[in-house]
């Protein structure tokens, strides 16, 4: 290999990082305007005058979804860090997926349910099953082939 095609290679790979990294400080700054959303809930709620107990319902509501919010980035910033190469890979094999769609392959990779994805995205277990249907036809797959076992056996 070139010189030159070793440089084209690392320019490649630096876009790729970059757009990544942009992409992961969008998240992160959605997770983080969802999570004072959510706050600043719970101080209104806090100031209801209505009945003590729907109100720590309420409180008690908006709290597990602040941690829940938490808990997701945690999730997809720790699979996005270990599977960096395997990101790299299908983004270069087909570089019209949506960063959507590039963390759902790698869940699906990873073994999370259609319900721990939804959660994850905010759609239901149907809407995480109707976003893997229209991949099938964006991967070049049959439609009765299951996602995993074709990334599992592609050669990445």
């Amino acid at each position: 290999m070139s010189a030159e095609d070793l440089q084209k290679q690392i320019d490649e790979l630096k876009r790729i990082l970059q757009y990544q990294e942009m992409e992961l400080a969008r998240i992160a700054v959605a997770a983080m305007e969802k999570s004072a959303r959510l706050k600043n809930l719970i101080v209104i709620l806090s100031s209801l005058d209505i009945d003590p107990e729907v109100k720590q319902g309420l409180i008690n509501n908006c709290q597990e979804l602040v941690d829940q919010n938490r808990s997701d980035q945690t999730i997809w910033s720790e699979a996005a860090d270990a599977n960096t190469d395997f990101l790299s890979k299908i983004q270069k094999r087909f570089p019209d997926l949506t960063q959507k769609e590039l963390r759902i392959l790698l869940l699906i990779r990873l073994d999370h349910t259609n319900e721990q994805i939804g959660k994850i995205f905010g759609l239901s277990a149907r809407g995480v099953e109707s976003v893997r249907y229209r991949m099938h036809n964006r991967l070049g797959m049959k439609y009765h082939q299951p996602i995993k076992i074709f990334l599992e056996y592609m050669d990445l």
